[in-house]
């Protein structure tokens, strides 16, 4: 006995406790797993698709099938935008993949094909399309964010140089002006989407009325002309 520790303390800790069995159970179900992907969605759930590659070349784990669907993945990923938000294959891991397909000669891959392809026509993401904005007009069902006056209080405008020359149409459209009635203010503190809803359907008011014309006038011509 020695401060409380007996002979068979010792012993327990000096035995080696193997966990060689539960990592043969994991890799099998790793390489169970790994066998079973067929597409990119099944790869996409994979953290880091390429560093499992990594992985798998050191433990001897490459499988065709695996390659194949790596292949798709990249195929659907390089269209991703290039950010650190998004998974993407980088130039040397297609060449890394290109080079291990070529082994098994498996190079005749079109997704891999197309997958290098579109890298090298937008240069590896930094090419793309900037996405079209979308048009700021009225539509049913679609969300307005309303934006304060940028201009601090206090700070008027810029008005225009009197040395510059009248603008005529201007000086008519001034001419035109009507007095704002107790109805325009109302209709101003009405929220904007109502205002948009109310234009919205005087519009195509009008064009019901517009094309009612139009198919009269259409008959009458039709009619004089028999």
């Amino acid at each position: 006995m020695l401060h409380g520790f007996s002979v068979s303390d010792f012993q327990v800790l000096s035995l080696e406790f193997s966990w060689q069995a539960y990592e043969n159970m994991i890799q099998e179900e790793f390489i169970k797993r790994t066998e079973a992907m067929v597409d990119d969605k099944d790869v996409d759930e994979l953290a880091d698709p390429f560093a499992c590659l990594n992985f798998m070349k050191t433990r001897n784990l490459v499988s065709d099938k695996f390659l194949l669907a790596l292949s798709k993945w990249c195929r659907a990923a390089v269209n991703r935008p290039a950010t650190r938000s998004y998974k993407r294959p980088l130039a040397h891991q297609l060449v890394e993949l290109h080079d291990l397909m070529r082994e098994r000669n498996l190079e005749q891959n079109k997704a891999l094909e197309q997958a290098v392809l579109r890298f090298v026509a937008d240069d590896g993401g930094c090419k793309r399309r900037p996405r079209e904005v979308k048009p700021l007009l009225y539509q049913r069902n679609r969300r307005y964010i309303s934006c304060p006056d940028l201009i601090p209080d206090g700070i008027e405008p810029a008005r225009p140089c009197a040395e510059a020359l009248p603008d005529v149409f201007m000086e008519r459209q001034a001419s035109l002006v009507r007095a704002c009635t107790p109805e325009d203010l109302a209709r101003q503190e009405l929220p904007f989407a109502v205002q948009a809803e109310t234009a919205y359907r005087r519009l195509q008011r009008n064009k019901r009325f517009l094309r009612f014309v139009q198919e009269e006038q259409s008959e009458e011509t039709q009619l004089g002309a028999v």
